[in-house]
């Protein structure tokens, strides 16, 4: 049994109580119409180890833990509508609200900072966890991030400013009931792993793949170490999410030697084929001599 405290959106901590997990996965169940005989319990199971292995150092975990924790094990189980019922919990503010307040200009950053909104970067999340994934292009990802677009401009008013986490609970909520099961997956993941790596900010781990490249002489920035050492923790699918965001694009003149960067290695309108090198020489004109690691 778990022992953990769990820190409620209020503030409010309590302990953890199984009976309430079992319930609300029962009704989930339940309500997708499947039989559960005694599909709630495995579920229960597999969350519960799912959670004692990702936070067996903690004394206390959230509601938020939990409930990604289930929606990652409903996935796995490939139970997507039992997934988007549980998450109707968590959502059904969202599809309640009618009135359109203005539009939405500010977002609270997880250090406190209040920035401008921009529904770009929603776009651009959901096509990179898209490609990713496989499961869908620029078309759908403008669609989706148009709901995603909408329902917070609904949601929030200009005085309640909404937090990075309330914009990617939301993001998950449209593509779990959207049905792109795979993507949403690799998307919860991805955010797992972002919140270890802000935990563990400070500790220097050497990963493997930095080890190697050293070991071949390749000298590698810090901004390529970083992003290697860091990038290990994901599953494949979040690996790729997480190298192309924070992989240098730019132009040359922000690039140096040892910088780690994305290159395009096949054009397609849909899924260019895209592999990673580390900068051995910037040349003259538009050119660089690669390390390629990938491709």
């Amino acid at each position: 049994m778990l022992e953990f405290q769990v820190i409620k959106r209020s503030g409010q901590v309590e302990n953890f109580d199984p009976n309430k997990l079992k319930a609300s996965l029962k009704q989930a169940v339940n309500n997708s119409g499947l039989k559960d005989n005694p599909i709630s319990e495995k579920i229960y199971k597999q969350v519960t180890e799912y959670l004692e292995s990702t936070y067996q150092d903690k004394k206390s975990i959230t509601t938020d833990d939990i409930r990604s924790a289930v929606s990652i094990m409903l996935l796995e189980n490939n139970m997507p509508q039992v997934a988007k019922i549980y998450f109707k919990t968590r959502g059904k503010k969202i599809g309640a609200q009618q009135k359109i307040f203005p539009q939405t200009k500010k977002i609270k950053k997880r250090d406190g900072t209040i920035v401008d909104f921009d529904s770009i970067k929603i776009f651009h999340a959901i096509l990179k966890a898209g490609k990713a994934s496989q499961e869908f292009d620029e078309s759908e990802a403008k669609k989706l991030s148009d709901i995603v677009t909408e329902i917070i401009e609904h949601k929030f008013t200009e005085n309640i400013v909404p937090s990075v986490e309330q914009i990617q609970d939301i993001i998950e909520i449209i593509l779990i009931q959207n049905q792109w099961a795979k993507t949403v997956k690799a998307f919860i993941l991805y955010r797992e792993q972002r919140k270890k790596i802000r935990l563990e900010k400070g500790k220097v781990v050497t990963s493997p793949e930095v080890r190697e490249l050293e070991k071949q002489n390749v000298k590698l920035s810090k901004q390529a170490k970083h992003i290697l050492n860091n990038s290990t923790q994901f599953d494949e699918l979040g690996r790729i999410i997480f190298l192309d965001r924070y992989s240098i694009k730019d132009k040359k003149e922000t690039m140096e030697d040892g910088d780690l960067v994305i290159v395009i290695t096949k054009e397609d309108r849909k899924y260019p084929k895209k592999d990673l090198g580390v900068i051995k020489k910037i040349l003259n004109g538009e050119k660089a001599l690669l390390h390629m690691i990938t491709g």
